[in-house]
């Protein structure tokens, strides 16, 4: 099984209300790659949220869901939690994505995970048009730089302090990656424009 993070935890500024929540044919945006991998098989998700709207929506469809208080100070918070969380369960390695990646495949993040385990580097990240981007991987022994993190710096920090044992892939649709910050991107993946 593969570890899989989904960080649900944001307060959406620039949507204007918790975009994690908001319509997407017919799902809350949240659910999408969440439940897309519990289909799919061979992957152990883990929702991360300080939202009980998140919570609830997670319960309902049998999916893990940790609330912790943590992911309400900023993209920092969340991924400390998952981090701490990962280093008490001794969990090799995960995979960390949005909740706002409502196009993400399981056969991407499989295929991404693989190569990356093939590398024999200790963290991973997607590339789209030549520039790093989520999905990321961090292995164990990164897990406690995670935990130092603050305010809204991410995991992309230490990404960039250990690039050089990163394994980048490339992926070969951009637009899967996309992820949704305001509401003109929200409706223009309702019309399907950016769909895949």
């Amino acid at each position: 099984m593969i570890p899989v993070i989904v960080l649900a935890g944001g307060a959406a500024r620039r949507f204007g209300s918790n975009k994690l929540l908001a319509e997407l044919n017919g799902l809350p945006l949240v659910m999408h790659a969440p439940l897309r991998l519990q289909k799919a098989g061979g992957f152990d998700v883990i929702v991360m949220t300080c939202h009980e709207e998140v919570k609830q929506l997670c319960d309902e469809a049998g999916l893990t869901c940790l609330f912790r208080s943590l992911c309400k100070e900023g993209l920092s918070g969340s991924v400390r939690a998952a981090a701490e969380h990962l280093m008490e369960r001794g969990v090799p390695a995960a995979v960390f994505c949005g909740g706002d990646q409502p196009f993400l495949t399981a056969e991407t993040m499989m295929t991404f995970y693989c190569a990356w385990q093939s590398s024999g580097k200790g963290l991973g990240s997607c590339m789209a048009e030549g520039l790093a981007t989520n999905p990321t991987i961090f292995s164990l022994k990164y897990y406690k730089d995670l935990t130092a993190l603050a305010g809204d710096t991410g995991g992309r920090a230490v990404l960039r302090a250990n690039e050089a044992d990163c394994f980048f892939y490339e992926l070969a649709d951009p637009h899967e990656i996309m992820d949704i910050d305001l509401p003109q991107q929200l409706e223009d993946a309702r019309k399907g424009a950016k769909r895949r």
